[in-house]
């Protein structure tokens, strides 16, 4: 039979090792650890161009070396959606362009990338682009 001391030994092991694997499961946790990498699409500037109906602004891959982000970018101004597909080299900056149409008078734009993670799923990044 264990004594309270061993019980007690005994069940900070345990607690421990369970605590350690909690750890390592957590999404973002293996990243701090070097285990996994996410990739995420920024967007450096907060200005986005217009020219004719298309407005083009430059996104960055945060993704690590041997890596690319890819997903979508998805524009919303005056209550109406605008998507394109994005696939961007790790540590590169890429222009991006999205038809707006010909009417858009917004001055404003959000812009929400969805990037697809080599683990499944995907990291959500957004900017305010103003249009100019």
């Amino acid at each position: 039979m264990f004594s309270p001391i061993t019980r007690t030994k005994t069940s900070l092991g345990l607690l421990a090792a369970v605590c350690v694997l909690a750890v390592v499961a957590i999404p973002g946790a293996a990243s701090a650890n070097g285990l996994a990498s996410s990739s995420e699409l920024t967007f450096p500037s907060d200005e986005a161009h217009v020219t004719g109906s298309r407005a083009s602004f430059w996104v960055e891959c945060s993704a690590s070396e041997v890596s690319t982000c890819n997903g979508t970018v998805t524009l919303t101004t005056n209550g109406k959606k605008h998507n394109v597909p994005f696939a961007v080299v790790a540590g590169t900056r890429q222009n991006l362009s999205v038809r707006l149409g010909a009417n858009s008078t917004a001055k404003r734009v959000v812009a929400v990338a969805r990037t697809a993670q080599t683990s499944g799923g995907y990291v959500r990044s957004w900017g305010l682009l103003e249009l100019r």
